[in-house]
């Protein structure tokens, strides 16, 4: 977890934007996609808060790239959390119906020896990493509310190269619109 200030390498490569450069709405829109982790309390689909990250990246990617940065970087590191939690999700559910079938004395027995304490500790995991999750993830909120970048583990460097790095396309560049009503008599191309 690294707070990352300007420096001469972000110069290298066209400049981080500055939080006196960024205006307030353009703040706020970017800090709400850390916000769609807990789109999945209100809806209660399976995986609804990537699908709604997703949307949100596609949406917001192109008016800035504070804005494509922020989108991209919540987007990227729910995907993680949201399969995880799925998936310990549908193993519990496995597990009971195995259990309530089972009802005898060896689903007792592989249950007690076997699988409770492997349940618990995975059950425990989880909750510690979505806790984790969360608390970086308001700290990135809280960041981008103030203008200034928050590099989350593993995904802050990828989110990173991608919209600042070496071979990142000049964000106005890759969105400039292209001219298609031309005046009488110009060539066409």
């Amino acid at each position: 977890m690294q707070n990352i200030t300007p420096s001469s390498e972000a110069d290298t490569f066209g400049g981080l934007p500055q939080p006196d450069d960024i205006p307030e709405t353009h703040r706020s829109e970017a800090a709400a996609a850390y916000i769609m982790m807990f789109s999945g309390m209100y809806f209660p689909l399976p995986l609804i808060e990537i699908v709604m990250s997703v949307i949100y990246y596609n949406y917001w990617k192109r008016k800035s790239s504070f804005h494509a940065f922020h989108s991209y970087q919540a987007m990227i590191s729910q995907l993680p959390i949201s399969v995880l939690n799925y998936g310990f999700l549908a193993w519990a559910i496995v597990l009971i119906v195995r259990a309530v079938k089972g009802g005898g004395d060896e689903m007792t027995v592989l249950w007690s020896y076997y699988t409770g304490p492997l349940f618990l500790v995975v059950f425990w995991s989880v909750i510690g990493l979505n806790v984790i999750y969360i608390i970086l993830s308001l700290t990135a909120y809280k960041r981008a509310l103030r203008g200034y970048f928050f590099y989350l583990p593993l995904f802050g460097g990828v989110s990173y190269r991608r919209f600042f790095g070496p071979h990142a396309v000049a964000f106005q560049e890759k969105h400039k619109k292209k001219t298609s009503n031309l005046p009488p008599g110009s060539n066409r191309r």
